[in-house]
């Protein structure tokens, strides 16, 4: 593969307030935890693609309402 010749931003990962879940987590199939399958910084655009990818079985978390 050629080495890709752009200007990329690194992401700042506080700006990533949601995280989606997907799959065996949700229904229990899965006796460890799962990392999130991706981060968003907005809440709708999180919930239109798990919603596209995933229309059963996925939860969208706000990172920022978690327990410390």
């Amino acid at each position: 593969m050629k080495d890709q010749k752009f200007s990329i931003v690194r992401p700042v990962l506080a700006d990533f307030r949601y995280a989606v879940y997907c799959g065996s987590t949700l229904l229990d199939l899965q006796s460890e935890p799962e990392s999130a399958v991706a981060l968003f910084a907005d809440r709708d655009c999180a919930i239109r693609y798990c919603a596209r990818m995933w229309p059963a079985t996925f939860a969208v978390v706000d990172l920022e309402q978690l327990p410390a």
